[in-house]
């Protein structure tokens, strides 16, 4: 009974084997004759692709020998990178198929052909970027140019000002015994700027553009406003009473050309000079008697200068800097008082 079962198992691991055997030869076979067709498939593209070369070629394309043998040997690279992948292919799908690895075999691989347009495809878009990335620079057309000029784009930015505006010394007065506060006299901007970029990264930029400039002046003396004399002179004058609010308010359009340059990702410079404007001027009087409250606004012009000059600048991080201007041109006609400001600048 033993020998019969000992037979019987050899029988079954020998048929076995025969069986699995047979299944390699069949499936080697296989694969042998796909190989076949591949490669006869590929012979007759290169010789439909050759003749094609030939025919597509001028008369002085035809004279030139080198240019022949720079797009034959392109025909005999692509086939034969087409062919070492059609065998590789094949040879991983027959592993798979065999179980000799066991990674399963990619589903693309069942479909060599539409592998081989594909690689061919590729290949010719190759070619193609080849050939254009080796014609020299300066025959570029006239709008690949534009468009380079274009990538500088002009752009607009706003901001706003707040800090003091106050005279160099402040001894100097309209009267003999009064001034101007320090911390009290101050300024507001809102400002839009068109730069021009200099450089393709925007390092540099010119730039010019409009200011809104509101510029307050408060004496320093709660009694004092401002008055225009019999001789048309501007003076601070006493009002015989405490003011709750004095205060003269100017408008300026202020116009400024300079540069900006980014000292890092984060820091920013700029350096300008401006011309200030004169549009308007109010006169703001608030006090109080026994009976009622005032609030007294008086328009006019009070001598300050139509136009003053002067040059600014500001550093900073990239959202807040700190401001400094300072004026070259007295700012009222009848006194010599120049004005300088410092704040800080929001954008």
């Amino acid at each position: 009974m033993k020998k019969l079962t000992f037979i019987l198992l050899a029988f079954g691991i020998w048929s076995n084997l025969a069986a699995q055997d047979t299944l390699w030869y069949q499936k080697t076979k296989t694969f042998v004759q796909r190989l076949d067709s591949i490669q006869e498939k590929l012979s007759e593209n290169l010789l439909e692709k050759t003749a094609r070369l030939t025919d597509s070629l001028t008369d002085a394309e035809k004279d030139s020998l080198e240019l022949k043998k720079l797009m034959m040997l392109d025909l005999l690279d692509s086939f034969e990178d087409q062919m070492n992948y059609s065998i590789f292919s094949e040879t991983e799908k027959l592993k798979a198929e065999l179980e000799l690895v066991e990674t399963e075999f990619d589903k693309e691989l069942e479909q060599p052909i539409e592998i081989i347009t594909k690689t061919i495809i590729k290949s010719i878009q190759k070619n193609k970027e080849d050939k254009e990335s080796s014609k020299p620079k300066h025959d570029k057309s006239k709008s690949e140019k534009k468009k380079e000029t274009k990538r500088r784009k002009i752009y607009m930015d706003m901001a706003f000002q707040y800090g003091l505006n106050n005279f160099f010394g402040q001894t100097s007065a309209l009267t003999a015994n009064s001034a101007y506060h320090v911390w009290k006299s101050d300024y507001f901007s809102i400002d839009f700027d068109l730069n021009f970029p200099l450089d393709k990264k925007e390092t540099f930029n010119f730039y010019t553009g409009f200011h809104f400039l509101w510029s307050y002046l408060k004496p320093e003396k709660p009694n004092m406003y401002h008055e225009i004399d019999h001789n048309g002179k501007l003076v601070l004058t006493d009002f015989g009473q405490n003011l709750d609010k004095t205060q003269l308010r100017t408008l300026f359009y202020k116009v400024p050309v300079g540069f900006k340059i980014k000292l890092s990702k984060k820091w920013r410079l700029g350096l300008h000079a401006y011309g200030k404007f004169y549009r308007s001027a109010k006169q703001r009087l608030q006090f109080k008697d026994n009976y009622a409250h005032y609030d007294v606004k008086e328009k006019r012009y009070f001598n300050q200068n139509k136009l003053i000059w002067g040059a600014g600048g500001f550093i900073g991080v990239k959202g807040i800097q700190l401001y400094f201007g300072m004026d070259f041109a007295p700012y009222f006609t009848d006194h010599d008082l120049k004005l300088y400001q410092i704040g800080i600048r929001l954008k």
